[in-house]
């Protein structure tokens, strides 16, 4: 038989990680589904680990190490490491822009998205998408994401 001061103790540390994953998970809060969707970063372009940004069923993370990004679902964050070489970090800071062309590569990449605005994407930082298959595109934010998320015509 288990003592009721062990069970009462396993009890509160289960509901102390309970909390801490409720507390700090962040959910898809800001949603919107359209033909055709724009984002747009907004400053000051820095994102902690939980700000998410969800496209249809892929999910976004922003990273601080360059060498991430090619391995997930990764956006780059306002400051970037780019090289470490015995404990000194080279560092490099981003842009709307940097965030949005990943975004755009990795999109188009799947081969599941098309990008509607190639050539003044680089120009004015808005990203605009669609789905190569016609279908509706539902794209989703954490609380507080930085970005603006709008339904296009």
């Amino acid at each position: 038989m288990i003592p009721k001061k062990t069970i009462q103790l396993f009890a509160s540390i289960g509901l102390c990680i309970l909390l801490f994953n409720c507390t700090y998970k962040k959910e898809k809060t800001d949603c919107k589904r359209s033909q055709n969707v724009s984002i747009e970063y907004k400053l000051p372009l820095s994102f902690s680990s939980i700000d998410t940004l969800f496209i249809d069923d892929l999910k976004f993370t922003h990273v601080t190490k360059s060498d991430s990004i090619v391995l997930g679902s990764y956006l780059p964050n306002l400051e970037m490491v780019l090289l470490e070489v015995n404990g000194k970090q080279g560092k490099t800071k981003m842009n709307k822009l940097d965030i949005i062309r990943v975004l755009a590569s990795k999109l188009k990449s799947t081969g599941n998205y098309k990008i509607l605005n190639g050539p003044e994407l680089i120009t004015n930082g808005v990203l605009k998408v669609s789905r190569t298959d016609g279908k509706m595109i539902e794209i989703c934010t954490s609380k507080g994401y930085l970005a603006k998320v709008n339904a296009i015509p």
